[in-house]
């Protein structure tokens, strides 16, 4: 690459570019180490500010700090500029109608982020069931879904996983559903409701493993109320497999929300 660049036909060199720079960054202000937050100084722009939190957001604009001032007034311009944020005039102290802060709404969503359902995982148990009443195509299994790593506790998920060949022609083709109940068939409580409801509307990735926890098919699906509202149903799933029986673990990754889903 050429030493010197010509731009708009007027040419610079490296030393003179780097030189420039580091006038620039001389002039610019920088941020120390009693700086408040972006948030705080945004709360205060917007007049949400409120306490000893934006008292000290004041005095310390109110102490000469350059960096500080400098992302204070860009707020204020970007906020004249918003025609439909909540602002309060400066004189009105804040009250409760206006809403959460910058920080606490930042913060609570993170908290529902991490409170995200996490990774639950269970031993397939084959469902006995009278000959006949399933058919030699029917393969239903229980499981009892836990957090990873929790080997024992009320906090468990109770869950039918129920593969059915449609095509005995296509011997390798099986269609998966997976049931949720709030009660099983004897009328007795096996889930939470509340439970059920975190993991209502969300999308899950499904890892089905071998004895030796060898993953042997993934696939995601979703999880919405049956239409009687009695359940979680998954969406039908198509996947090649050998032999259901193959599936001795299930490992269920609970994913975000899909607004608007209808399983039925």
């Amino acid at each position: 690459m050429a030493e010197n660049m010509g731009i708009l036909g007027y040419g610079f060199s490296r030393e003179g570019r780097d030189a420039d720079w580091q006038e620039l960054e001389a002039e610019l202000s920088a941020k120390g180490p009693d700086c408040p937050l972006t948030a705080d100084l945004l709360d205060l722009a917007l007049n949400w500010g409120q306490g000893s939190d934006a008292q000290r957001v004041r005095e310390h604009l109110d102490s000469g700090c350059a960096y500080c001032r400098g992302r204070f007034e860009a707020q204020q311009r970007a906020i004249a500029q918003a025609e439909e944020l909540p602002i309060a005039p400066m004189d009105v102290p804040r009250v409760p109608a206006v809403g959460p802060s910058i920080f606490e709404r930042v913060s609570a969503r993170l908290r529902e982020r991490t409170t995200t359902p996490r990774r639950l995982v269970g031993e397939m148990k084959p469902v006995l069931r009278l000959a006949g009443d399933s058919g030699p195509r029917k393969r239903p299994f229980q499981v009892a879904l836990r957090e990873e790593g929790a080997e024992a506790g009320p906090d468990v998920l109770n869950v039918e996983v129920s593969f059915y060949q449609p095509d005995p022609t296509a011997a390798k083709t099986w269609s998966l559903e997976l049931y949720a109940p709030v009660k099983n068939r004897d009328g007795e409580h096996v889930n939470a409701e509340p439970r059920l409801r975190e993991l209502d509307g969300r999308a899950v990735r499904l890892v089905l493993k071998s004895a030796d926890f060898a993953p042997v098919k993934k696939l995601t699906t979703a999880l919405d109320w049956d239409p009687a509202g009695q359940q979680l149903v998954s969406l039908n799933s198509t996947l090649e497999i050998d032999d259901p029986a193959r599936i001795k673990y299930l490992e269920l990754l609970p994913r975000k929300r899909i607004d608007g889903l209808q399983t039925s």
